[in-house]
């Protein structure tokens, strides 16, 4: 191992063995670089008359649109550093910043370039990476890696996060592509009602023996192109329950019948998930509270807020 500074000309960009993601512009790092120079120098590994990137790409990258001709390297010999070894210098380089197609991929390379079988992956490499030593992980971030190239380009681009990579992962090619494009690009769903939202699309299509573009057809033109996230949740709620629009009406109808004083609130879950209401009391004096208590205390002892839970509760269902 030696320092160097390596003519650009004689690094190989077309070599991309160590390469795991796009070497996007960084603001960061040119910012950095423009104003101390490069610190963190690349880890290169000569290969005859050129030199193999291993670590830092987007930092050479930088570099070049600074204008440098040369770039201070780590240079080690080929017979220095296995393929292993390159692969955990990666790995241990950017392992806060990887994200799940990341570390799928640099899976995948530990696999392929040093040869390895599904048990050597899952005793020696996932835990390199804090994943647990089991193979269901293991065909997890396997999955991955078929992923096509708009879903890892969106992942990269921070249009999803790393955990809706990881639930389309779990749908098939087509139908994932329909989800991406047509769902999560237009709306901003969280990584809790993305799980969610495939699920019951998945139940829907295997119930009514349509595919999933279809639903989302009738999704689409239900809420019209104002539509929310919410529309869309709730239309697709009503799919997968058709009860639940009946439910609703009931519910609202009873509630308006109760005529509820000022002060007082209830509120449910939006999809009736749980059976609980939840009741909020704004007052300023105590007489006002009292009052609010005996109004409450009222409902209770007439049965409407008996009769009320049991509507949430057929939601529910």
């Amino acid at each position: 191992m030696k320092y160097e500074a390596v003519q650009i000309e004689a690094l190989d960009f077309h070599d991309k063995t160590f390469l795991i993601s796009p070497p996007d512009n960084d603001t960061s790092i040119q910012n950095s670089i423009e104003e101390l120079g490069l610190i963190n120098l690349p880890s290169l590994r000569s290969n005859g008359d050129k030199y193999q990137i291993i670590c830092g790409w987007r930092r050479i990258k930088v570099c070049m649109q600074l204008g440098y001709d040369e770039i201070p390297s780590v240079v080690y010999k080929m017979d220095e550093l296995s393929d292993e070894d390159c692969l955990k210098f990666v790995l241990y380089e950017n392992q806060r910043r990887l994200n799940e197609i990341d570390k799928a991929e640099l899976i995948l390379k530990f696999k392929r370039l040093c040869d390895l079988n599904d048990n050597e992956l899952i005793q020696k490499v996932l835990p390199l990476f804090g994943i647990g030593a089991t193979r269901k992980n293991l065909e997890r971030y396997m999955s991955l890696t078929g992923l096509e190239g708009e879903i890892k380009d969106a992942c990269y681009t921070e249009k999803i996060s790393s955990e809706q990579v990881l639930s389309l992962s779990e749908v098939d090619g087509d139908k994932r592509l329909e989800i991406l494009t047509r769902i999560l690009k237009r709306f901003k769903f969280n990584n809790n009602e993305t799980r969610e939202m495939i699920r019951d699309l998945a139940a829907v299509a295997s119930r009514d023996k349509l595919s999933i573009g279809r639903i989302i057809d009738r999704i689409s033109s239900e809420i019209g192109r104002s539509g929310g996230k919410n529309e869309f949740r709730h239309a697709l709620k009503r799919l997968r329950h058709p009860t639940l629009s009946k439910v609703e009406e009931n519910y609202n109808t009873f509630l308006s019948g109760f005529n509820l004083p000022k002060g007082i609130t209830l509120y449910r879950s939006p999809f009736f998930e749980s059976n609980d209401l939840e009741v909020r009391l704004t007052f300023g004096t105590s007489d006002r509270f009292s009052e609010l208590l005996s109004y409450l205390s009222s409902v209770v002892d007439d049965g409407s807020i008996e009769k009320l839970l049991s509507i949430v509760k057929e939601g529910e269902q």
